[in-house]
């Protein structure tokens, strides 16, 4: 099984491998994304199907370890989403999920940005820019102490400058709060 595990770049490709790395906020940053060129539209899945949030996690966020909600049955799933806990929010364009992300109160004052991903053929800056702040906002909206987000293997250091732009800042694994 390869290591998922993030740290600094040690090829070519720019991916990044290493240690854990945990980027958090402790106060919800006033962001001003760029509009993306076409209108789009966020939705929140209430209860996602087992095949339609495979296909947000494994398609949008394709990158991305497999997670241990991958290997839930349906009823887990479904209990999964029953509570607050656990939002997901897919971003449509011309009728069509081109990404995601989900978000989890991990404990009380904490919520962690758990996926986040675009569809290959719609990543770029403004769209990104765009679900991150739809995201942060998300998060920030259940009023948490902090929010954070783990990266994995397949970061590269242009990923950690998008989430410093939203107002992410790498602490040490030791220290990181949950």
């Amino acid at each position: 099984m390869p290591d998922d595990t993030p740290g600094p770049p040690d090829d070519q490709d720019g991916v990044v491998t290493g240690p854990p790395m945990m980027l958090e906020m402790r106060e919800r940053p006033r962001l001003a994304p760029p509009r993306p060129h076409r209108p789009g539209m966020l939705l929140r899945v209430e209860t996602p199907t087992p095949r339609f949030y495979e296909y947000l996690t494994t398609t949008l966020i394709g990158a991305w370890p497999p997670s241990p909600e991958r290997a839930l049955s349906p009823e887990e799933l479904v209990d999964l989403f029953a509570g607050d806990a656990v939002e997901v929010y897919a971003l449509y364009m011309a009728g069509e999920p081109i990404g995601c992300f989900e978000i989890e109160r991990t404990a009380p004052d904490r919520i962690d940005l758990v996926h986040f991903g675009l569809a290959d053929e719609h990543r770029d800056g403004v769209l990104a820019k765009h679900l991150l702040a739809a995201a942060v906002d998300a998060a920030w909206a259940a009023e948490p102490d902090v929010v954070g987000v783990r990266l994995g293997a397949s970061a590269t250091p242009r990923d950690v400058l998008l989430y410093q732009w939203a107002g992410f800042e790498v602490v040490p694994m030791e220290e990181a709060a949950g």
